[in-house]
C-alpha cells in the first residue's frame, strides 16, 4: 500500500489563545511526556504509513524541536520518512498558509514526487 500521511499542524486557534501564545497547539503537552501531535503520528505508524508530512506554521519552534528529538515513531528514511514543512516565503509570495487547500498547494511538488 502506498500512502502519504499529512498532518496539518498550523498551530493557532482563537479558542485556545492563551495556550497557543507561545507554542503550536500540536506541541501542547498532554500527560507530561506526550504532545498532542504524538497521537496522530502514532496512528500513522500503527497504520504502516511510512511517508508523513507535517505542515507547520505559527509558533512552531517547540514543535520542530519535539519532532527532531523523537525517534520512537519509526519513520525510517529507507521506507519513507518524516518531513516537516513551513510556508514558503518567496519574492512572489510572502503569505502564510491561507487554509488547508493553500497549505497543500504550497507543498504540491512534494506530494507529486511522493
Amino acid at each position: 500500500m502506498r500512502a502519504i500521511g499529512i498532518v496539518l499542524a498550523g498551530g493557532n486557534s482563537k479558542r485556545m489563545r492563551e495556550l497557543s501564545n507561545k507554542r503550536a497547539i500540536a506541541a501542547m503537552p498532554i500527560a507530561g511526556n506526550y504532545r498532542s501531535i504524538d497521537f496522530a503520528l502514532s496512528n500513522m505508524t500503527n497504520s504502516h504509513i511510512q511517508n508523513v508530512a507535517v505542515l507547520t506554521q505559527y509558533n512552531s519552534r517547540s514543535l520542530h524541536l519535539h519532532l527532531s528529538s523523537s525517534k520512537w515513531w519509526d519513520f525510517g528514511r529507507k521506507q519513507g520518512g518524516l518531513y516537516v514543512f513551513t510556508p514558503t516565503i518567496t519574492a512572489e509570495s510572502s503569505d502564510w498558509y491561507r487554509g488547508t487547500a493553500d497549505a497543500l498547494y504550497q507543498n504540491l511538488i512534494f506530494l507529486k514526487q511522493s
